[in-house]
């Protein structure tokens, strides 16, 4: 009887045809085994069951299909490992190629705008920090706030040159047209499949707590964590960078910004957990000899 037990379940029998039912139960005399591992990890084993007596050419037959069973099975282990290798490289690879495809997209915005330039490398780096920091460790959610952070103001490709660096406030109709590049981010970018997790950034980054944000009027907790996330990240490096409309607010005069529009714009507890953030020395110091930011 060939018996073969994969992750632990018995997922293939077979009886040896010249041996008659009733044998079929009897005592185990001999048993052949051979072990299939991946990474050193053990998938499964082959097992041999040899229910009666062998002696001269049987019992050396058995021994050869025996070392015969093992080299096969030592083969096909190392065929899964090179295969499982080569999968790795290519995911590697393609992931590679997302990255490099997304920082891509977000420096075509900032070539029309000079003085955002590094702004999303920036405020991705710091999104990143205040989500593990609120202990957000799962690689797939970091992957997603990544993602979205670089691709926050992709909508605004489609907003006119005079409207996106007029050096005066927007007028009500500039505003709303302006508003709109969060759609415009979401619609263009929704059918991209390994982006769809990542648009709750894009989407809903000018949501506030309070609900006066734009464009859906979310408010509190129905504003999706990452979008939280992101919001003071992205104010924060809006405020102590030169804009078109303002020169750039030192490191007080920001964190103090920040800390008053707890429980209006920002939710408290992200608000709590940056300030901590903040606290940090080596950090501080960088703010205040940099005024790019946290990179």
């Amino acid at each position: 009887m060939i018996c073969v037990v994969l992750y632990g379940t018995i997922v293939f029998v077979e009886f040896s045809q010249i041996l008659p039912p009733h044998n079929r139960i009897f005592n185990i005399i001999y048993i052949q085994e051979a072990r299939l591992f991946l990474a050193n990890t053990l998938l499964g084993l082959v097992l041999l069951f040899v229910t009666m007596s062998l002696s001269g050419k049987a019992a050396e037959a058995l021994g050869q299909w025996s070392i015969q069973l093992e080299d096969k099975v030592d083969r096909k282990s190392r065929d899964l490992q090179n295969l499982i290798a080569k999968q790795e490289n290519t995911l590697v690879l393609l992931q590679k190629s997302y990255d490099e495809t997304l920082q891509g997209w977000a420096k075509i915005l900032e070539m029309r705008d000079k003085e955002t330039e590094g702004h999303s490398e920036r405020v991705t780096s710091l999104a990143v920090r205040m989500a593990q920091a609120m202990g957000i460790q799962d690689e797939t959610e970091i992957q997603s706030i990544r993602y979205g952070s670089l691709l926050h103001d992709i909508g605004k490709i489609a907003i006119s040159d005079s409207i996106l660096h007029k050096p005066d406030k927007l007028t009500l109709d500039e505003r709303k047209i302006m508003e709109q590049h969060t759609e415009y981010a979401y619609h263009w970018l929704k059918d991209v499949e390994f982006l769809r997790p990542s648009l709750d950034i894009p989407r809903y980054h000018h949501e506030k707590w309070d609900g006066s944000g734009y464009c859906h009027g979310l408010k509190a907790e129905q504003i999706p964590t990452s979008a939280r996330i992101f919001a003071v990240a992205d104010c924060w490096d809006a405020l102590i960078n030169d804009r078109a409309y303002r020169k750039a607010w030192t490191w007080e005069e920001s964190m103090d910004y920040i800390k008053k529009q707890s429980g209006k714009d920002f939710d408290p507890q992200v608000v709590e957990k940056f300030v901590e953030i903040m606290k940090d020395r080596h950090l501080l110091a960088d703010e205040k000899n940099n005024t790019k930011g946290i990179i």
